[in-house]
């Protein structure tokens, strides 16, 4: 069964697998784009629109329309009502997974059942069990989760080997998300240095600029004051995110914006949107030049490459700071499809894997596959990919079940998170402040008992696999749990015969108190109700 890797982004998503002549191919979805969007449109009871007709219908039922959702994976407090039924992140972005899968069904003619799927090397605990929890809703066996950049990595790599070792800075700017990794790439071995992050900084910001510049010229031409009235605020933010795309490649744009019979008439320039956007700009430099001094204390005496992955990164000025800041012109790799690619490379080489510890045909396969030599499928399957403890994972107390009292692994590795150079506190209170309560509390995860997985995650196993830890915080690669739990439907049957079908199930989850604030409605208490399955269109 062909495996598939899938790059669930905040903006657009995207799923590839590798075809018989070894290259990873991204599937168009039914309307022939490589990208759909992240956005579901829940259209009425029982049925929901996903991609581009969903991001439109915005213009039309916003209050309807759910788009950014991987910014709320792994809260608590986030929670949808549509139609009398209630929607965790988890569910909406299970609607995303279902409608890839399906896609990538009716143009391979074969089933998607095992999956990678990736996230921001910044994600932590909580983030990446929700996303393997949307994965299992869509009825997929979600076998690994992936770092975004070291899946563009494993991407570049793939096109354009290099000899020796060599370090890699993975800017990754995409549209809800920021971080920046060093990756040491030896051989077949890739090991993540270090990261860092901000899981509320990428181009909605951008666009959040851009509406505030628009709405302000417009009540300056007109006098009239449009931000209440939900229809025009959802035009401009159509309006920007255009003009933020046409401006990567033209210096001025010009677009007319109506609103009570009024018409203003106004103009946006590159150099002007950058002033507008220098703050955030300006964070994501010190994010990067922070990641590079953990780098240089961990050992890195230089970078050799520094890699651009997101749509946001295709902003000229974004590629001359960085080479004002490292010396070095950033490469241009595929910014929107790498992170898919890499994925379903990974997704191979880790079903051969599996496939080697039964019989000799797993290397043998991939060797095919590739259009490479037996010894250098051997060596593939066999590649070590090694990262950092997610963040958020803070404890002395958490350690895996069954380890002994002093909060060590059996291995005899101290699970921690990785440091600010010199013991600076400043990055991972960063790295804290993302995972707390809107009470202000730290979060409390269920998360006490953890394993790794092979890529250097972790899971909720509660045991630690034979590969054990790495010191300094690198997980080194271990023997990854084979399978999720098959996804249930609500009578509790296995759902992967209905793979195929165009539909998904969202009863599975648990519901919390709250609601989001732009489109959920509160309750008090209470279990959610959904009655039967979503079936989804484009």
């Amino acid at each position: 069964m062909t495996p598939f890797g899938i790059d669930l982004g905040t903006t657009n998503s995207c799923i590839a697998y590798v075809d018989e002549s070894g290259r990873p191919v991204v599937v168009k979805n039914a309307l022939g784009e490589e990208t759909t969007p992240s956005a579901v449109y829940f259209e009425r009871a029982g049925h929901a629109v996903i991609g581009s007709a969903a991001r439109n219908s915005a213009l039309l039922a916003p209050h309807l329309v759910v788009q950014s959702i991987k910014r709320q994976m792994g809260r608590p407090d986030a929670e949808y009502t549509f139609h009398g039924e209630r929607f965790t992140p988890e569910k909406i972005s299970a609607l995303l997974l279902r409608r890839l899968a399906v896609d990538a069904e009716r143009q391979t003619a074969g089933p998607v059942r095992d999956v990678v799927i990736t996230v921001p090397a910044y994600f932590g605990v909580a983030e990446r069990e929700a996303t393997r929890r949307a994965g299992r809703i869509a009825g997929l066996n979600v076998v690994d989760l992936l770092d975004e950049p070291v899946a563009a990595a494993l991407s570049r790599l793939r096109r354009q080997p290099v000899p020796g070792v060599r370090h890699l800075l993975v800017y990754d700017l995409g549209g809800g998300t920021f971080d920046t990794t060093v990756i040491e790439a030896s051989g077949q071995d890739i090991r993540v240095v270090c990261t860092d992050g901000d899981l509320r900084l990428g181009g909605t910001d951008w666009d959040e600029r851009i509406i505030a510049f628009l709405t302000a010229a417009f009540t300056e031409q007109t006098g009239l004051d449009p931000t209440a009235d939900e229809h025009f605020m959802q035009e401009v933010r159509i309006t920007a995110e255009q003009l933020k795309k046409e401006l990567s490649s033209t210096v001025s744009r010009h677009r007319n914006l109506r609103f009570a019979g009024a018409v203003a008439r106004v103009e946006l320039s590159r150099q002007r949107l950058e002033e507008l956007t220098a703050d955030l700009l300006d964070r994501t430099m010190e994010i990067t030049a922070r990641t590079v001094e953990k780098a240089r204390a961990a050992g890195v005496d230089r970078i050799d490459e520094v890699l651009l992955v997101g749509g946001m990164t295709k902003m000229p000025v974004i590629a001359e700071r960085l080479e004002e800041l490292l010396g070095l012109r950033p490469h241009r790799h595929e910014r929107d499809l790498a992170v898919a690619r890499g994925a379903a490379l990974f997704a191979l080489t880790r079903q051969a894997r599996t496939a080697g510890g039964r019989s000799d045909g797993g290397a043998e396969e991939v060797a095919d596959r590739l259009g490479i030599t037996a010894a250098e499928g051997d060596a593939l399957v066999a590649r070590r990919v090694a990262g950092v403890l997610p963040p958020g994972h803070r404890d002395e107390d958490r350690r895996p079940q069954g380890s002994a009292g002093d909060d060590r692994s059996a291995a005899g590795a101290k699970l921690h998170p990785p440091s600010a150079p010199g013991g600076h506190p400043a990055a991972d209170q960063h790295r804290s402040d993302h995972h707390r309560h809107r009470s202000g509390q730290p979060a409390r995860g269920r998360d006490r008992d953890l394993g790794t997985e092979e890529s250097g995650q972790l899971d909720r196993t509660g045991r630690q696999h034979p590969g054990g830890l790495r010191p300094a915080s690198r997980l080194a690669p271990g023997a990854a749990e084979g399978h999720s739990p098959p996804a249930r439907d609500l009578h509790g049957r296995d759902r992967s015969a209905d793979r195929a079908r165009q539909r998904t199930d969202v009863g599975q989850g648990d519901a919390v108190r709250a609601a989001d604030r732009r489109h959920g409605r509160r309750r008090r208490g209470g279990r959610p109700r959904v009655r039967g399955r979503y079936r989804t269109t484009l």
